[in-house]
């Protein structure tokens, strides 16, 4: 049973059907892209243990698995552990990395350097809330403490802000409590990897460049490699990387960590044990020799069986450059998309796809869901990516009702410095 039928979820479905498998979806929505490349279909929610169980044993499904959100990695968890089926991680270790309350608690017992924050109850009034927010700095990042894809996440100037966009993080919250942060002007890195046995991999640590606009901030634009920050991931990252597994308790399976980097250095944002959301199933693969797909698929089969393929593909790894666009577009509606075809055939373009359909009536951005579409560009060289991410925005095009083009450009935040 694969947890999701979205656009992150697409390359494991068809993987998984390649191999062999025989795949049951769930999903909340009934007209999810991945439906048609499933054998069978639940109804079922990923936020939904309960019916994704009763799903799984309709079907008597061998494994759990899902990709790209952080939710449903609660939701396998849970599931897998009621029916005794194989999963990475126990639901103790899923609730911390699904849910910031706990997941910040467990920096703080370890000393891993985050944000300051506090936590407000959805019945604070103003001066409650100015005396839970009394020990965190002005501006403010609100967030619900468990949701995903930047739903709810907002800048707030001051307290009355904050009650303000503390009920928009409600709604996208299964909890009466919303996290409050103290706002960290930096840089952002993203580290894919793998434990297996308790020993972490790196595969990628990438920059995750991110927009703002007005209180939405974090929203990525690109995914950059290698790193402008290459030079202390063996020095900075990695011991934090390490540190983050130890205090979560993280044994096996992939991991998916935000680090921000700024004038008080290195600080982790949030942590997730889940293969990554900016399509690095497609970029990994290709540039540095890890089948992530693959090493979920044999996860699936054997828990650790996926470590003997993993130490080997870390020894010839090609660690060739990559910038991976994800695009969005300024408000209207949706009439046509132009010049895809031709974006394919560009030099080094793995993959390029566009995600909403016709007629979708595009919102001023707020979170990641609004994600237009995506390529994946790697090269010899980052000159050579560059010189491709340049032409895919210059190909392609997002046409409203009157011709104009929609597409915000962002080349120049997806390029590798």
């Amino acid at each position: 049973m694969i947890l999701g039928g979205g656009s992150s979820q697409i390359s494991l479905l068809r993987r998984a059907a390649e191999t062999g498998f025989f795949t049951v979806l769930a999903d909340r929505d009934p007209r999810a892209p991945g439906r048609a490349l499933a054998n069978d279909f639940v109804p079922a929610s990923t936020f939904d243990a309960e019916a994704v169980i009763a799903g799984a044993r309709r079907y008597a499904v061998d494994a759990i698995l899902t990709a790209g959100t952080d939710q449903p990695v609660l939701t396998a968890a849970i599931a897998s552990e009621r029916l005794g089926l194989p999963f990475p991680i126990d639901t103790d270790t899923a609730l911390a990395v699904t849910n910031k309350r706990i997941m910040k608690a467990r920096f703080l017992a370890a000393g891993i350097p985050t944000a300051s924050h506090a936590l407000v109850h959805a019945e604070d009034d103003e001066d409650a809330v100015r005396r839970e927010l009394r020990n965190v700095e002005p501006p403010y990042v609100v967030k619900p403490v468990d949701s995903q894809g930047q739903r709810g996440v907002a800048r707030a100037a001051d307290v009355r802000a904050v009650l303000e966009r503390g009920r928009e993080a409600l709604a996208f919250s299964r909890e009466r409590r919303y996290l409050v942060e103290s706002y960290y002007p930096s840089e952002e890195v993203t580290v894919s990897g793998w434990v297996c046995n308790g020993r972490t991999h790196l595969f990628s640590v990438t920059d995750r460049v991110t927009i703002e606009r007005g209180a939405t901030i974090g929203v990525c634009v690109a995914h950059r490699f290698p790193s402008r920050h290459a030079g202390i991931v063996d020095t900075e990252i990695r011991p934090l990387v390490e540190a983050v597994v130890a205090s979560c308790g993280i044994r096996s399976g992939p991991i998916y960590f935000q680090f921000l980097l700024g004038e008080r250095g290195v600080i982790v944002n949030e942590a997730a044990c889940r293969l990554g959301g900016a399509y690095e199933d497609e970029a990994l693969p290709a540039t540095t020799g890890h089948d992530i797909i693959a090493y979920l698929l044999d996860s699936a089969r054997e828990p650790g069986s996926e470590c003997g393929a993993i130490t080997s593909a870390a020894a010839v790894a090609s660690n060739a450059p990559f910038s991976i666009p994800l695009m969005f577009a300024n408000p209207g509606v949706v009439s046509r998309y132009r010049g895809d075809h031709e974006a394919r055939m560009l030099p080094g373009v793995i993959a390029m796809r566009f995600l909403l359909p016709v007629g979708t009536r595009i919102d001023p951005i707020q979170n990641s869901t609004q994600r237009i579409g995506y390529a994946v560009i790697t090269g010899p060289s980052r000159e050579a990516v560059n010189g491709t991410v340049g032409r895919l925005f210059s190909t392609i095009a997002v046409c409203g009702p009157a011709g104009e083009d929609l597409l915000m450009d962002t080349a120049a935040r997806c390029m590798i410095p």
